[in-house]
């Protein structure tokens, strides 16, 4: 019980009186304990409670100075991290409702691994931004770069793929692989479109250029991500001690690299060529509307004999 208060320099504590260690180091000495109530009579502790035994906690942690209990756990076997998180989510979601003034919250691995994973789509789509502007720097167009950014969603689907062939989660390392996609991918479109707009430069017209393009460009690209695929061979199967942390990363960019490939050779230049023969066709009709808006305000020459 609080029986005072300390007056200190930078605040007052409380003063609490308890029984003394002897008194406390049974329950038979604690039913030996009287009291003497307001008549000053002398009162034996066990006639007027129960005791009863059980389990308390060894150590008392607090955070932000809220008493806090941990229940932890480890990973056994290979089953991945979100499959346990979401097992633990689900069987604390059927025990019900958390007493009044109890708050459960997760951490640990669970939390670093989400935050890890907010970080890194941040700096996915720093990464895409940045693509961009050089692009848009490089081409003098800001609808080009969008062409080439066409075929970043499809290395999902190789690299989706496979993770899934291989069994591999997509962790932390599969995420950089993503990052690293976003540069790999955008190379063959480059290559293609600025082929295909010098080609244009010189007088060649859009569909021969597009044409011309493709052939001309099939067999550089095709050599650039062959080397680069056979460079992540060994990173993709995981040789060596430890070899599993790197693997994903390398089995990510080794499927997302060829899904992407294959759709960048066919839907950038027929996406360029939609958007050109658009433009051109566009252009034709405001200059065909101009024409004759010239020519309806052009003065009529007077006829002979006419005043």
């Amino acid at each position: 019980m609080e029986v005072s208060r300390f007056q200190a320099a930078d605040g007052e504590y409380p003063v609490y009186i308890i029984l003394s260690d002897k008194d406390r180091a049974s329950s038979e000495r604690l039913k030996n304990i009287f009291f003497i109530n307001q008549a000053g009579t002398r009162i034996a502790l066990e006639t007027v409670v129960k005791i009863d035994e059980g389990f308390g906690p060894l150590t008392i942690e607090r955070k932000n100075r809220q008493r806090i209990i941990k229940v932890t756990g480890f990973l056994s076997g290979q089953r991945p991290l979100n499959r346990v998180n979401a097992d633990a989510e689900r069987a604390i979601a059927e025990l019900g409702a958390a007493p009044p003034r109890v708050k459960l919250s997760t951490t640990g691995s669970e939390k670093s691994m989400n935050d890890s994973f907010a970080s890194l789509g941040m700096v996915l789509a720093i990464a895409m931004m940045l693509v961009y502007m050089v692009m848009a720097a490089q081409f003098e167009s800001l609808l080009h770069p969008f062409i080439i950014l066409l075929a970043i969603p499809f290395a999902a689907i190789g690299m989706i793929g496979m993770l899934i062939i291989t069994n591999t989660t997509f962790n932390l390392m599969g995420f950089v692989g993503a990052i690293l996609l976003v540069g790999y991918v955008v190379n063959t479109g480059i290559v293609l479109i600025d082929y295909i707009r010098t080609l244009r430069a010189k007088g060649l017209p859009l569909l021969d250029a597009v044409v011309k393009g493709g052939r001309t460009r099939l067999k550089p690209v095709m050599m650039s991500v062959g080397t680069t695929l056979l460079g992540l061979v060994p990173l993709a199967i995981g040789l060596g001690t430890g070899s599993e942390l790197q693997s994903p990363m390398g089995r990510a960019v080794f499927g997302g690299l060829i899904s992407s490939t294959i759709v960048t050779l066919v839907l950038v230049p027929t996406a360029y060529y939609l958007i050109e023969s658009a433009k051109e066709k566009r252009q034709a009709r405001l200059s065909a509307a101009a024409g004759l808006a010239n020519l309806g305000n052009s003065p009529v020459p007077a006829l002979e004999g006419e005043d």
